[in-house]
C-alpha cells in the first residue's frame, strides 16, 4: 500500500477521533448543565412549598414568622431565574454538541471513505502483484520449454 495512502488514514483517524473526544466533552457539558437547572427547578419547587407550608393554617400561630412566607416566595422566584438562565445555557450547550456530533459523523465517514480507498487500492496491487509473479513464472517456464524444444532439434 502507498505511503500517502496510509497517511491520509491515519490523519483521519486521529481527525475522528479528536472529533469524537470534542462531542463527549460537549455532551458532558451539556448533562452538567442540564442537572444545575433540574436542581434549580427542585430548589424553586422546595421554596414553594415550604412558602405554602408557611401560609397554612395547619401552622401553629406561634410558629408563624412575619413574613417568612414572603421570603419563600422572593427566594422562589429567584431560583425560577435560574432556572430560566440555566435552562437558556443548556440549550445552548445542546447546540453545540448536536454541531460537535455533525462534525464527528463526518469525519467518521470521511475516515470510512479514506479505509474503502486504501482497501481498493491495496486490492488492485495485491492482484497486480499477482499477475507479475504468474508472468513470470509463464515466462520461465517459456523460456525452459523454448530451451528444451532448441535441445530436441538440435538447435542452439
Amino acid at each position: 500500500m502507498s505511503r500517502p495512502l496510509n497517511r491520509l488514514l491515519r490523519v483521519r483517524r486521529l481527525m475522528e477521533e479528536m472529533s469524537r473526544a470534542e462531542f463527549a466533552a460537549r455532551r458532558a457539558e451539556q448533562t452538567e448543565l442540564e442537572t444545575r437547572r433540574e436542581e434549580a427547578r427542585g430548589t424553586a419547587l422546595t421554596l414553594r412549598g415550604e412558602a405554602r407550608a408557611a401560609m397554612s393554617p395547619a401552622t401553629a400561630e406561634h410558629d408563624r414568622t412575619p413574613g417568612l412566607w414572603q421570603r419563600y416566595l422572593a427566594d422562589s422566584e429567584a431560583s425560577s431565574v435560574q432556572v430560566e438562565q440555566w435552562d437558556r445555557v443548556a440549550r445552548q450547550a445542546a447546540a453545540r454538541a448536536d454541531e460537535a456530533e455533525r462534525k464527528y459523523m463526518e469525519e467518521r465517514r470521511s475516515r470510512r471513505q479514506a479505509e474503502i480507498l486504501v482497501r481498493e487500492k491495496t486490492a488492485v496491487e495485491r492482484l497486480e502483484q499477482e499477475r507479475r509473479e504468474q508472468r513470470e513464472i509463464d515466462d520461465w517456464f517459456g523460456m525452459g520449454r523454448g530451451a528444451r524444444l532448441r535441445r530436441v532439434r538440435g538447435e542452439r
